[in-house]
């Protein structure tokens, strides 16, 4: 039997004002926003929980869930405000807005404060914590302000950019959408050919400019797939009451959109050397890349907000419509909760890293939902104003379901309190003894590493601390390279990490540590230890001790070791 939609739409500028009344929800949708933080979470958790047995970050660029929301985003809003106008309405529009970003920010941004090292660049604290609180940091050309207190919040920066964009790109053009798509896509060239660039100078400052900071944080770079979303929606809009599909006719085309997903996000490494073939262009590369199947994410949206076939009707079960709405907490905690494992990760070296991963993703799940149900929902509703007591008395039915909500918050918490605090207070003991490294073994005539430390656990994981000295003026931008190798040189594990990039004095002094699970260890027989300069990629040669890679690798033997 055909499916018929009904809603048949208004035009553009009637479709859905703004009068502060809900909307039909598309529950379909919203469990997609799901699947596109998942693709994020384990974008972060693989390397650094270092699971490598699937390889899915090599076969897939699973970053791309980013420009899944954003596209989503210009949907929905067009969906939800499609008729916005007037300076109440926007008025309206901006705070609710502000009440669906800012109350889960906070919070994430508070417990970033107390779990992660902060990585501010020089800036001031407070000067950073009003930027990263005022949802500004992509729109500077500061680079150190993105990845400060939590770093996923670029993405949120980039997102309240959008929301003043919507304002005047909502409104009906001389041009329509093809004068609007025509400025979004010179706003990306603008981008693109700034980062070729490399550096602008303005009123006698230089501002270095890179594809990272323009392509991939910067609002002009990610326009683009916001617009498309708008456009994919007023087509929508205008279509779907004039689409008549059978349920199987409407299946497949679902199937077909995701095939076409999961191919683009497959096939991009492989296809982008026939649209670069001399990488001549290489922001194009690297926006493509990172956006490429911004386009196939706009199909995928149109066919699923038509509810017309079994596969978007899976997606409004209640389960993944809950997972969907807890996705924004989702993506703001899962990398601050990654770096406590992470700097927590002696604690959990009894248990394999498929049991780490479990232990992640489940207490990644009970702290989203808490933020979603404690903090994300009744601030909204507070900020937005609709927070009203109810004259009615509730029914039997709705007292039961608040009592069975609250009991489960209850049991989430007391599990959230447990999970953290074995995590956080088990403690592991080391013995330290002395690796033998050649006393001032130098890196290029750059670094100098005067002596290294490794410890034992009980558990099976070690310590290990290296004590640096620069040997000149300089910038510590270099990438230290620790990996775990067999008797053949394998890398069988890697610990890299980069240097904080302030500017050392020479002679200067510090010390890394490293922690390196159990796991990471069985058949080693060597930890190998290079620099990578991150500009020209090419390793700083070593002048004494054991070595590999003509010179360019420390190779310190871990049989001398005793264990414990």
């Amino acid at each position: 039997m055909p499916v018929q939609i009904s809603q048949p739409p208004l035009p553009l500028e009637r479709a859905t004002p703004f009068t502060g009344l809900p909307v039909p929800k598309l529950d379909a949708l919203t469990s997609l926003r799901f699947f596109a933080a998942a693709m994020i979470v384990w974008h972060h958790a693989a390397p650094t929980l270092s699971i490598n047995q699937c390889h899915a970050e090599d076969m897939l660029p699973l970053a791309q869930g980013v420009s899944f929301f954003f596209v989503l985003s210009g949907f929905i809003l067009t969906y939800v405000y499609g008729g916005l106008r007037g300076t109440r309405e926007i008025g309206k529009f901006l705070q609710a807005r502000f009440a669906r970003l800012w109350p889960g920010h906070l919070v994430a941004t508070l417990l970033a404060l107390c779990v992660i090292p902060l990585k501010i660049g020089g800036i001031p604290l407070f000067q950073c914590l009003v930027v990263n609180l005022l949802m500004v940091q992509t729109w500077t050309m500061g680079v150190s302000y993105w990845p400060s207190i939590n770093p996923v919040a670029w993405s949120i920066s980039t997102e309240f950019f959008f929301y003043f964009c919507f304002i005047a790109l909502i409104r009906p053009w001389r041009t329509g959408w093809v004068g609007k798509f025509i400025l979004a896509a010179l706003a990306l060239l603008a981008s693109m050919l700034a980062a070729q660039r490399g550096s602008i100078s303005l009123l006698g400052w230089q501002f270095p400019l890179s594809e990272p900071l323009l392509l991939y944080l910067g609002p002009t770079g990610r326009t683009l797939e916001f617009v498309l979303g708008m456009g994919i929606a007023t087509a929508w809009l205008k279509w779907r009451s004039a689409i008549d599909l059978n349920r199987w006719v409407a299946t497949t085309l679902e199937i077909f959109a995701i095939a076409m997903v999961i191919w683009g996000l497959s096939s991009l490494g492989s296809i982008l050397p026939g649209i670069c073939p001399d990488k001549t262009f290489q922001p194009l590369s690297y926006w493509l890349m990172r956006c490429g199947c911004a386009p196939l994410f706009g199909v995928l949206i149109f066919v699923m907000a038509l509810r017309a076939g079994y596969i978007s009707r899976v997606l409004e079960a209640p389960i993944l419509v809950w997972l969907g709405e807890i996705s924004y907490s989702v993506y703001l905690l899962h990398f601050l909760l990654l770096g406590h494992i992470y700097s927590n990760r002696q604690n959990l070296d009894g248990l394999d890293v498929w049991a780490i991963l479990l232990l992640y993703l489940l207490l990644l799940v009970v702290l989203s939902d808490l933020n979603f149900s404690l903090v994300e929902t009744p601030f909204r509703k507070w900020l937005r104003g609709s927070s009203r007591d109810s004259k009615n008395v509730p029914s039997r039915s709705k007292v039961w379901s608040f009592n069975l909500r609250s009991c489960c918050l209850g049991l989430e918490l007391v599990l959230a309190t447990l999970l953290i605090y074995t995590i956080s207070c088990t403690k592991v003991t080391f013995s330290m003894n002395d690796l033998g490294v050649p006393r001032s073994t130098q890196f290029g005539k750059k670094i100098s590493l005067d002596k290294g430390l490794l410890g034992r656990a009980t558990t099976g994981g070690a310590r290990l601390i290296l004590n640096w000295r620069s040997m000149v003026e300089q910038r510590l931008v270099y990438q230290v390279a620790v990996q775990v190798v067999d008797r053949e040189g394998k890398i069988l594990a890697q610990e890299d990490y980069r240097l904080n990039g302030h500017l050392a004095e020479a002679e200067e002094r510090w010390a890394d540590t490293i922690y390196i699970a159990a796991y990471k260890l069985r058949g080693a027989s060597a930890i190998g230890i290079a620099l990578v300069n991150p500009v020209t990629r090419e390793l700083l040669p070593v002048d004494r001790g054991p070595r590999d890679w003509q010179n360019l690798r420390l190779l310190i033997p871990l049989e001398q070791q005793p264990s414990h």
